[in-house]
């Protein structure tokens, strides 16, 4: 849809992806035709004045303004319309702040910086001076939120970073909750313990009482014993959060990384559809010849390398646990995933964590032979081999797909 009145115009794009993306065009003249625009991991001196950041909610993308780099240290400053060297900030009117780029990306004012933005991983920053600003984040790029993809509701925040964090870190004045409405702040209160039913960290790790790393457990809460009873996750270094149907944060369906100390790096904890959880560890194996779809096994060389078998079969190897990205697994015989004939789901992996996506609003779903998800523009994988492509489109009533083909 084109929405500009200019000969450089912002676009509405569809897509797959959320958040961040940098988009190329690849045509002689700006145009809102998919099929013109590619999206590119990076600003290059040669695309520049080609490509515009993007900010995604729900597989739409409008281009937004925010700061990348390129070589090692170049700032690019982008407005919605174009990207340039040129300038040396992006500025941010609705709170008095700009973007800038000093040996690392910042928000500032007129009396300097204000914090740090990290760009090594995904993440949120919030920050609130009369009005507002969300800033997100993927590697090397800080974009800016269009306010019409703010979505309403609580926003927790560190006072020292501005990073939104979890709701289950609302445990002390060093988080402010923000509620958000209608594109305005409509409430703030300072965290000063969370609702969320909660233990020290003795009661996961009883070893390690003083110095509890942050992550999840399983543990029995009134006697301490490890491997069963119910899933913690360990906030701060004494501060562990029980997470079942009373707390904020709910159990997600799928793989966490069990942050015990005692277990060593084959053990998960896996949570199934019906809402337990249970502390698993992954087999030795070469393959995905002896082990279920939704299993875990660990290379046979590297016992720390643990994969996922969304197939069955000796030529079939599995899926890293640590890799990040959307796959396509199938849920016709039982497995942690679910439990439906002819259906699949698709399943997050964060890097860390695995689990299934109950958030998607898209229809039809793509995938190669390997039956990694791809976008409409984050489709190199796919489209050099067309007769690879796999369909799945979405069924109305939940988060389970159907094959097309």
């Amino acid at each position: 849809m084109d929405t500009g009145e200019t000969d450089k115009i912002s676009c509405t794009q569809d897509t797959n992806e959320n958040g961040i993306l940098i988009f190329e065009e690849i045509s002689e003249t700006r145009s809102c035709e998919y099929k013109y625009l590619k999206n590119v991991s990076a600003i290059t001196e040669t695309n520049i004045s080609k490509s515009l950041i993007y900010d995604c909610k729900d597989g739409s993308c409008a281009a937004t303004s925010g700061v990348t780099t390129y070589g090692s240290n170049i700032p690019v400053y982008c407005t919605s319309s174009e990207c340039t060297t040129i300038t040396n900030s992006v500025e941010l009117s609705t709170v008095s702040g700009k973007l800038v780029y000093s040996s690392g990306f910042q928000l500032a004012n007129s009396k300097g910086k204000v914090f740090d933005i990290d760009t090594s991983a995904v993440k949120m920053y919030l920050y609130v001076n009369t009005g507002f600003v969300l800033l997100k984040t993927i590697s090397g790029v800080v974009g800016v939120t269009l306010p019409s993809n703010v979505s309403d509701g609580d926003y927790y925040i560190n006072n020292t970073s501005y990073v939104v964090v979890q709701s289950s870190e609302c445990n002390s004045n060093k988080i402010t909750k923000y509620t958000i409405s209608s594109g305005a702040i409509s409430s703030t209160s300072v965290c000063s313990g969370g609702t969320t039913p909660s233990a020290d960290c003795a009661t996961v790790d009883t070893k390690n009482s003083k110095n509890c790393p942050i992550g999840y457990y399983i543990a029995n809460k009134s006697t301490g014993v490890k491997g069963s009873g119910v899933l913690f996750h360990c906030v701060d270094g004494t501060h562990c959060n029980i997470i079942n149907s009373e707390s904020e944060e709910k159990i997600k369906i799928g793989y966490y990384k069990n942050s015990d100390p005692e277990v060593d790096a084959t053990g998960y904890i896996q949570c199934g559809i019906s809402g337990s959880c249970t502390v698993v560890k992954a087999n030795a194996a070469a393959n995905c010849k002896s082990i279920p779809i939704g299993g875990l096994y660990f290379d046979s060389d590297d016992k720390n390398k643990i994969k996922l078998c969304l197939k069955t079969g000796a030529a079939v190897d599995g899926i890293d646990i640590t890799t990040t990205g959307q796959y396509i697994i199938s849920i016709n015989n039982e497995n942690i995933f679910g439990n439906a004939a002819g259906k699949n789901v698709i399943i997050d992996f964060d890097g860390v964590n695995v689990y299934k996506n109950v958030v998607d609003t898209i229809i039809y779903r793509y995938t190669d032979t390997n039956q990694k998800v791809y976008g409409k523009y984050n489709n190199e994988g796919i489209c050099s081999n067309p007769s690879s492509i796999l369909e799945f489109k979405k069924d109305d009533s939940n988060f389970t797909y159907t094959s097309t083909d």
